[in-house]
């Protein structure tokens, strides 16, 4: 087994960037001028889009010491609210990994520059957001030489996947498809966020998607359907190539 050998530079920092951090809910809204909205007609946006976000993060994460000397890896979910004039609001943890590793995660994330805010009839509102952030250590070589069945987080020179038609229409495909359970509110229900992990394949086809952050089966089930019936999106490409791409989407219901 090659030996990893933590120096400068040579560990790589991972950002998984869910539909630009933007939830997707079940949910009504109204306009009261202070309601963090889950669902917007226009989602909030990091400027210059999700390449930039990732940039964002790659220029500013730095991999805490601790958590270096104990190996430590994983995806720390940070949910935030986009305030009306884009600023970060409400930072916190939605599910961490390691305190050194949440605590970055946040540090990052409450330095993000401003949004473009959400919107609903053109007007700004206040919109709440998840980013998944992903610490990992990879021997530098090893993105240079990518066997062909790996899945890429993401790495430098990348270009995510995207769902055909942006943003707007992720969040139209889910308004139009996500439905609570046929039965659900006689069963003492219970609302929040299901978070699904999947694969993007190279084809941009779905696969291997699973509950990684589970509300009740009947949610779970749901989440998990309207994600399995999403139609191929564009894939990722490293180098160019086109590449399977682990995707982290959190789906919320609300009352």
């Amino acid at each position: 087994m090659k030996k990893l050998v933590l120096i400068k530079m040579r560990y790589l920092v991972l950002a998984l960037l869910a539909l630009g951090a933007t939830e997707l809910f079940a949910s009504q809204y109204s306009y009261e001028s202070e309601k963090v909205f889950q669902i917007v007609e226009e989602p909030p946006q990091f400027v210059g889009g999700i390449s930039a976000q990732a940039q964002h993060l790659r220029t500013n994460l730095t991999y805490p010491e601790e958590a270096l000397e104990m190996g430590l890896q994983g995806t720390v979910f940070v949910s935030f609210v986009v305030e009306k004039d884009g600023s970060i609001s409400n930072v916190e943890i939605l599910r961490g990994v390691h305190s050194s590793l949440d605590n970055e995660a946040i540090r990052v994330v409450k330095n993000m520059p401003k949004w473009t805010p959400g919107k609903n009839n053109g007007i700004p509102v206040r919109t709440q957001s998840t980013m998944p952030v992903r610490f990992a250590l990879l021997i530098e070589e090893e993105q240079q030489n990518l066997p062909d069945n790996i899945i890429i987080f993401q790495a430098f020179d990348s270009i995510p996947p995207q769902f055909v038609g942006g943003e707007r229409a992720l969040t139209s495909f889910f308004e139009n498809n996500l439905r609570f359970p046929i039965g659900f509110y006689g069963r003492r229900p219970r609302f929040g966020t299901v978070l699904v992990s999947f694969v993007v394949e190279k084809d941009g086809s779905i696969s291997n998607a699973r509950v990684i952050h589970s509300i009740t089966p009947y949610l779970d089930r749901e989440a998990l359907r309207v994600i399995r019936m999403m139609p191929r999106w564009i894939p990722a490409k490293v180098y160019g190539k086109p590449v399977r791409f682990y995707y982290v989407m959190p789906v919320g219901f609300r009352p």
